[in-house]
């Protein structure tokens, strides 16, 4: 099973990086590779969020589980 933190709007580090580039190949994020969770990468999360019609649970900018999933399933 895949396990990363949750992450959220003012983090930093790998996890952020990994969902920097999935967010990026996805077309979502256009934004620099630099481990910080910033706003273009929060708007990036929650359109993917709101995109995925609830497989990601709340659109809520917040990188938990279920978002975390669905990123890497697809």
């Amino acid at each position: 099973m895949f396990k990363v933190k949750q992450i959220q709007i003012g983090d930093e580090g790998n996890e952020v990086l990994l969902l920097e580039e999935i967010l990026m190949a996805r077309k979502y994020y256009s934004g620099g590779l630099d481990k910080s969770y910033g706003p273009l990468l929060d708007n990036a999360v929650r359109q993917y969020q709101k995109d995925r019609n609830g497989a990601c649970g709340e659109v809520d900018g917040i990188v938990g589980p279920k978002t975390w999933n669905d990123l890497i399933a697809l």
